[in-house]
């Protein structure tokens, strides 16, 4: 997000993150404000205060995940994966 890179917005149901809670804390980090897309909680919807999210920095996804990631995000952004990748450096 800090180097221009475009992302989908968000799915929201009033103040509460349906879909997107990892781009919603992403785009904190990288002060960009991401558009925000009317939804629905369903019965299934877990309501969880975000003052009892505890921030891991630990990175779960392999390689493999990552680039696939990558991929997508530079067909998105109407870039080749080797012009996003100067752009992550």
């Amino acid at each position: 997000m800090r180097v221009g890179i475009k992302f989908t917005g968000i799915k929201v149901d009033g103040d509460l993150i349906i879909d997107g809670h990892h781009r919603f804390l992403a785009s904190i980090l990288a002060g960009f404000d991401l558009e925000k897309f009317p939804s629905y909680k369903t019965s299934v919807t877990n309501f969880i205060k975000w003052e009892d999210v505890e921030f891991v920095y630990e990175d779960w996804d392999t390689m493999a995940k990552i680039e696939y990631l990558n991929r997508i995000d530079a067909e998105n952004n109407g870039i080749t994966l080797e012009e996003l990748t100067v752009l992550l450096k």
